[in-house]
């Protein structure tokens, strides 16, 4: 009994230590009492940090920190706060004071200069305070939620015109259909070191779960499964210099090749059981270069109201304080073709953006593409980015990215299976099928620097990039300890989603 007793005791011990390693709290405005999400939050000597979210909620790991350091809140408008650590109840809240000053009250370079000179020295300046070639790495952590939803009210949405393939009819596709699920769901988090050299970089998978991607999986088993004797026949004719396949849509024809080794090797990257699943690493590291380069960069068509002047109206707001800069605050709206409206936070000595916040204006939209029945129409995107200052240049901390797109297909295909002959090709058997398929897709995505450090160029030399990225499929994120410190704190509503199903592999 006393041994039972002990083990209590002990368990009581280490989870009340565990849970004394963590602060949790929320950032809101002192005055309206609202929650002032994506505040950016940093350790002052540590140089790491958090950002709160979506709710203004935030929790930070105390795993190897000095509990001394200060902790740093941040945000565009407020005044900074700071509070030493050890002062810090492990669950609180944090009032941040609104702080927009007349530009004649701060020490302003120019106060004659318009805000489209502004805005034009943020492009001048932006490969001096963003562009660094000395190598470096960083802790990561990522999150990506997605769904896609088909327009359920399409009655045939795959209608068979014809079909001589044995096993490829209308009712296969009908019950292809009964199967599929309404919406697809994507659901994943990591944390990963990411390795930087000039344009090179290369990445180190620390922990990755999932908490959804057996929709797809589902549906992919089952397409694997109606259609296995068609494909393998198909892959088959690749080496058959006499049976081939042609895919035919309208007046377009073109005949199918396959090279086994892309194939092979393509199928590799992605592998699945039970328990988890794996990515090729190239794809996780191409995503999160991708989402820097569109949300953060000017090399992209997102920072128009930086590059495209002319189709912008500027407003100075006036001035205010982001950690030790002196910001401008400036909002643009479109004009003449122009796709966004938001607010910017500009360093007055830089010219440098500290934090920007722009998406799809009302009634706009960004790309629309209709072109041989294919539809495809992003009907709203919107980001959030925060800068953090090291030395003379300026690093990407948090991005936040919402992507709203609607893709359609209205178009008949056919396929066909031929046989080599001296005049004419024989015909062995064809199908033609009409899809009608419409769908939306709404994707957030969420990157976190975490830490960040200078590194030799020997020292990224050295590092290995593994082929592929394990994530291990998890039922919630409640409870769900990363070994690795600080994530940002899950909004109410994913802390609240589950798993819908695990299922063993057939």
């Amino acid at each position: 009994m006393k041994i039972i007793y002990s083990i209590v005791i002990l368990l009581s011990l280490s989870f009340t230590t565990f849970a004394q390693d963590i602060i949790r709290g929320v950032v809101v405005d002192a005055e309206t009492k609202e929650s002032l999400p994506y505040t950016n939050i940093i350790l002052s000597n540590a140089k790491k940090g958090t950002v709160s979210n979506a709710d203004g909620k935030f929790n930070l790991s105390l795993k190897n920190i000095d509990t001394s350091d200060t902790l740093v809140f941040s945000y565009g408008g407020y005044e900074t706060v700071k509070v030493v650590i050890d002062k810090l109840p492990r669950n609180c809240q944090i009032a941040l004071k609104p702080n927009i000053v007349n530009l004649e009250e701060v020490e302003v370079t120019d106060k004659q200069e318009s805000v489209k000179d502004i805005i034009a020295k943020i492009e001048d300046n932006f490969e001096k305070n963003y562009v660094v070639e000395a190598p470096y790495k960083e802790k990561l952590y990522i999150h990506n939620y997605g769904i896609t939803e088909f327009d359920d009210d399409i009655l045939d949405p795959m209608l068979v015109k014809k079909s001589s393939f044995e096993g490829l009819n209308q009712e296969t596709f009908d019950e292809l259909k009964r199967v599929l699920p309404k919406e697809f769901i994507n659901y994943n988090d990591a944390q990963v070191m990411l390795y930087h050299k000039e344009d090179e970089a290369k990445l180190s998978n620390l922990q990755a779960i999932s908490l959804e991607e057996s929709t797809a999986s589902e549906a992919y088993d089952q397409m694997t499964e109606k259609f296995e004797g068609f494909v393998n026949d198909m892959e088959s004719s690749f080496n058959d210099d006499e049976i081939y396949y042609r895919f035919k849509m309208g007046i377009i024809s073109t005949k199918i090749r396959g090279d086994s080794t892309d194939t092979e090797d393509a199928s590799d990257d992605f592998e699945r059981d039970s328990t988890s699943y794996t990515v090729g690493t190239k794809y996780i590291r191409g995503g999160i270069n991708e989402l820097k380069k569109n949300y953060a960069s000017l090399d992209n068509k997102n920072w128009e109201f930086v590059t495209k002047r002319g189709k912008y109206n500027y407003t100075l707001e006036g001035a205010s304080m982001m950690d030790d800069d002196v910001v401008y605050i400036i909002t643009f709206k479109p004009k003449n073709g122009g796709l966004f409206f938001g607010k910017m936070y500009v360093s007055t000595e830089t010219f440098a953006v500290l934090q920007i916040d722009f998406e799809y204006a009302p009634n706009k939209e960004g790309r629309d593409i209709h072109l041989f029945g294919f539809g495809y129409t992003e009907t709203f995107k919107k980001g959030r980015v925060l800068f953090e200052k090291s030395g003379d240049k300026y690093y990407v901390k948090y991005i936040n990215a919402e992507e709203h797109t609607t893709f359609s297909v209205e178009r008949s295909f056919a396929l066909v299976k031929k046989q080599k002959r001296f005049f004419v090709d024989k015909t062995l058997n064809e199908i033609k099928i009409k899809f009608n398929i419409v769908a939306d897709s709404k994707e957030t995505k969420e990157l976190l620097v975490l830490d960040r450090k200078d590194i030799t160029e020997q020292s990224y030399d050295m590092v290995e990039e593994e082929e592929k990225m394990k994530f291990q499929k998890i039922v919630t994120t409640q409870d769900y300890i990363w070994e690795h410190g600080t994530v940002i704190e899950p909004t109410q509503e994913l802390k609240a989603y589950k798993r819908k199903e695990i299922t063993e592999n057939k």
